[in-house]
């Protein structure tokens, strides 16, 4: 007998809780221990034979060894695709404009696990330990641009078009419902809107348009939505309190992140970590400008579990939240 939605979910939100600490140590996972860790449980032995052309990033990118050393330009929205992504339980990639997946989930259930996020057309199954090219319509756009969510996948193609799969439940899959789709279905409330660039959180996502505005959808309790409350969205809707010009776009546990062209960063959503740079431990519902930041030029920006890493134009590296302070602090 399957778990019933509401199993699911309360499953879901435990292992929100649990997924960023390290059971052996029990002390929170941040920075690049924690990539490490991601990319072991994602990719196994299939992250070794991965090569990835000059031009392309993983994300985060945000980990302090693979922020690069030089100064760096204006933030703009020319800053490289991520062809490459993981979440704890399941890797994405891009080879030749198609998407590969593999990899499982914490959700189990009589010898099956929970796979839908990787869009092989099954929702329940055996874990894919090597990289398959997702189920897309014959025909479809290339894919250039992927997000992993913690159980859900977003994908962005080539005419501005974003794909989701996975678990519906909260709404991340911007489908209108909380049904759960076992292949990428394109998210028709966006089919107006030409999205530039995508973010997965874990259970919320994002996009942004080539001119700048900002749209949330998914889980919400912590106001990471950005629209004033706590309401899961099951459909995309634009965060009116965004701040103008946002180059760029990222997406924690439970919080957002955004980069304006003015090197400012704003964040929103849970904050008990610290993972939101304003020093305290509320949420914060809107969009609200990191302060200690103000007085520098931030060229890229990233949320990443439960904390953040940020590059200055001047090769600068800053972190806060969990594993670190909870306002940004310069790192040597």
């Amino acid at each position: 007998m399957r778990h019933s939605q509401v199993e699911l979910i309360q499953q879901l939100l435990e292992y929100l809780k649990l997924s960023i600490w390290d059971k052996k140590t029990m002390q929170p996972l941040s920075g690049s221990h924690f990539i490490t860790m991601l990319r072991v449980a994602s990719f196994g032995d299939a992250f070794a034979e991965l090569k990835l052309p000059p031009s392309a990033t993983v994300s985060p990118s945000s980990t302090l060894d693979l922020l690069p050393e030089q100064a760096a330009p204006s933030p703009s929205k020319t800053t490289q695709r991520r062809v490459v992504d993981q979440a704890p339980h399941h890797a994405l990639r891009i080879v030749d404009g198609r998407c590969l997946s593999s990899g499982d989930s914490a959700l189990e259930e009589e010898g099956e696990c929970f796979i839908a996020h990787l869009g092989l057309g099954e929702e329940w199954g055996m874990p894919v330990e090597r990289p398959t090219a997702m189920s897309l319509p014959e025909g479809s756009a290339p894919i250039m641009e992927v997000a992993a969510g913690d159980m859900h996948s977003l994908l962005l193609d080539r005419s501005g078009a974003v794909w989701s799969c996975g678990g519906g439940w909260e709404g991340p899959l911007g489908h209108g419902d909380p049904a759960s789709s076992a292949v990428p279905r394109p998210i028709l409330a966006l089919a107006a809107v030409r999205i530039d660039r995508i973010a997965a959180g874990g259970v919320h996502s994002l996009a942004l348009s080539e001119t700048g505005q900002v749209w949330s959808w998914g889980w919400g309790i912590y106001g990471q939505l950005g629209h004033g409350d706590t309401r899961s969205l099951s459909a995309p809707r634009r965060i009116e309190a965004a701040p103008p010009a946002v180059v760029q776009i990222s997406a924690g546990h439970a919080h957002t992140l955004l980069v304006c062209r003015t090197g400012r960063v704003y964040t929103c959503g849970r904050a008990e970590a610290g993972q939101l740079g304003h020093g305290g431990e509320g949420p914060q519902l809107t969009p609200l400008a990191v302060e200690s930041l103000a007085a520098t030029q931030v060229v890229e920006a990233h949320a990443q579990a439960d904390c953040c890493h940020a590059l200055g134009r001047g090769g600068e590296r800053y972190a806060w939240g969990a594993g670190f302070e909870r306002v940004p602090n310069q790192q040597i």
